[in-house]
């Protein structure tokens, strides 16, 4: 899929059944305005979540092009392939650990 520039691409509280992979161009997303480029992967945490509720709004900073992969296609890959799974899993706790880490830091300059 495509999202023109200044289009959001997923909205924070929205329902989450679908995780993109941005394929080209860069997006901005959560509070901090974090980039977030090709090979990326945005919308997983509401996918994996309880609440299946978008945790961040990520906007298109350019033209964006987008893979979509729906929840249901993400969990009947997992359950074939469980090191999928797992893989987007260590990813997602590498970016937290970032961005807290970076909270961390700004809280210690202030």
């Amino acid at each position: 899929m495509t999202v023109p520039r200044g289009e959001v691409l997923i909205r924070k509280g929205d329902p989450s059944n679908a995780f993109y992979l941005v394929l080209a161009g860069q997006a901005l997303g959560g509070g901090r305005r974090t980039e977030i480029g090709p090979g990326s992967i945005v919308g997983e945490m509401g996918v994996l979540s309880r609440t299946h509720r978008r945790t961040a709004t990520v906007d298109a900073k350019t033209d964006c092009e987008l893979g979509r992969v729906s929840a249901e296609d993400f969990q009947r890959v997992c359950f074939a392939n469980p090191s999928l799974g797992l893989s987007l899993v260590r990813s997602i706790i590498d970016r937290l650990t970032r961005e807290v880490g970076a909270q961390r830091l700004e809280a210690a300059a202030a």
